[in-house]
């Protein structure tokens, strides 16, 4: 059994923090981002938490900010190498999720008095 050690798991609760941190990961796995394509593609979220997400995901690693020098300028977000390695592990949890969503749902909701 792995057996975690405190600032693993500080580095993990960090990543997954965020409510939408793992649908900001999903989507650059698919390509790279612009900020406005990736605010469209993330129905509900707003531009103030979708840019500390990016920041956040930015100060982990996982994710890289690229600026073009073209004009206009424009900016762009995609998976950092050591962002690839964590969508494995990160698609396993949410297959997890999947499965067993009833039950965490179940033992998740606060009982009513």
């Amino acid at each position: 059994m792995y057996e975690r050690s405190d600032s693993s798991s500080k580095v993990v609760s960090t990543i997954l923090r965020g409510k939408w941190s793992v649908d900001v990961l999903s989507c650059l796995q698919k390509k790279p981002y612009r900020n406005g394509e990736l605010l469209r593609q993330l129905d509900g979220v707003s531009q103030r938490i979708l840019t500390r997400t990016l920041r956040s995901l930015e100060r982990t690693g996982l994710v890289a900010r690229h600026v073009t020098t073209s004009k206009p300028i424009a900016v762009e977000y995609c998976l950092t190498p050591m962002g690839r390695t964590f969508m494995s592990p990160l698609t396993s949890i949410c297959r997890w999720a999947e499965r067993h969503h009833k039950g965490l749902t179940a033992t998740c909701v606060p009982s009513s008095k």
